[in-house]
């Protein structure tokens, strides 16, 4: 696995023992979380495989200049993901 920004790039996830947190989701994810110092923050980072996405149903599409844009995706479980985005 490697880590790409593609990813979805922004969720938290609170731990009260980070390092408990990190040793979880690498068990039931089977791969090492790498993990950063981010000022004052611990972050972990959730790992990928390339090539293994879904599919764009709506890309990027605008809404109004002051509500921002959507799109809209299919999982590769066929979950379908509404996103939202000022930029």
């Amino acid at each position: 696995m490697e880590e790409l920004k593609s990813a979805i790039n922004w969720f938290e996830i609170p731990a009260k023992d980070f390092d408990r947190a990190v040793r979880f989701y690498s068990d039931i994810y089977a791969f090492d979380m790498p993990t950063r110092d981010m000022g004052h923050i611990k972050m972990g980072f959730f790992q990928h495989q390339q090539g293994a996405g879904g599919t764009i149903v709506m890309g990027k599409t605008q809404i109004a200049p002051e509500i921002g844009y959507f799109a809209i995706i299919d999982d590769t479980e066929g979950n379908r993901i509404y996103l939202h985005s000022m930029n």
